[in-house]
């Protein structure tokens, strides 16, 4: 499935005007004026900095600091939240998202975006479909295909499978060269056990692009249940060559021996 944060990292406000005067030589006199506004900014890119490297604890510190000096900005609440999410603290999460709602995120989709990303990774599926249903109603005219995405996948997680795979289909109509619709799709008809619409699906996946990993891993099990263990075998080596530190390493192996295994025993073999 599909999880993706994004986080706002270029908002530039400024509460008051840089003050200067210039000599002769068109030079500065004067030491330019930091107003809170650039003060908090240069904080919030600084949390940014450190968030996207996994240091949570350094992230909620520069958000703080930020928040001390704009304590009205709703995106410092909001990726303040994000950050508590990642660092497993779902309680204080939820209270910053619902924070940065207060402040004027509640006209912002973005913000409602990252509420149903923080409900999604809490597995409570029916707030984030609610969460991005929200974010989905701030731009109608604009569907965005991220909340698209994580949408149907919670459907996903709550077994709702026409209404994920209604949902793929819409945003691959958006995003026909996207090759995330028609993996969710693929998923729906593996989750089906529609296994050979679903690898014809994931053959999709692959002419659009021949890199996007995760098709290869979950199309092995595909063709694993329709008794074609060579190609299981070949579609996991594709996988673990496109994506050898990703996550599902260690799951790709262990599958690799039991299809190995399958293998020698179909043909007779240890």
């Amino acid at each position: 499935m599909v999880h993706r944060i994004v986080l706002l990292l270029s908002i530039c406000l400024f509460l008051g005007a840089v003050g200067c005067s210039s000599g002769p030589d068109g030079k500065s006199d004067e030491k330019p004026i930091r107003t809170n506004g650039m003060v908090a900014q240069e904080h919030f890119v600084k949390g940014n900095a450190k968030l996207e490297s996994g240091d949570y604890k350094g992230a909620v510190k520069e958000y703080r600091r930020a928040r001390k000096y704009h304590a009205e900005r709703w995106d410092i609440a909001m990726n303040l939240g994000i950050t508590y999410s990642r660092a497993g603290k779902f309680t204080k999460a939820i209270n910053q998202m619902e924070e940065a709602l207060r402040l004027g995120g509640d006209k912002e989709l973005i913000c409602y975006f990252n509420l149903g990303n923080v409900y999604q990774e809490r597995g409570m599926y029916p707030q984030s479909v609610d969460a991005y249903r929200a974010a989905l109603a701030q731009e109608p005219d604009k569907p965005h295909v991220d909340t698209l995405i994580n949408l149907a996948s919670a459907y996903m997680f709550m077994y709702q499978y026409d209404n994920a795979k209604q949902t793929y289909e819409y945003t691959r109509s958006l995003v026909p060269d996207d090759p995330r619709p028609v993996h969710g799709i693929a998923l729906v008809l593996q989750a089906q056990n529609l296994y050979q619409q679903s690898y014809e699906m994931y053959e999709n996946v692959h002419r659009i692009d021949p890199n996007f990993a995760m098709s290869y891993l979950n199309k092995s099990w595909v063709l694993a249940a329709l008794d074609r263990y060579p190609e299981a075998i070949r579609s996991l080596e594709t996988y673990l060559q496109k994506d050898p530190k990703g996550p599902y390493v260690r799951r790709a192996n262990t599958m690799l021996r039991v299809f190995k295994s399958k293998l020698a025993q179909k043909n007779g073999g240890a």
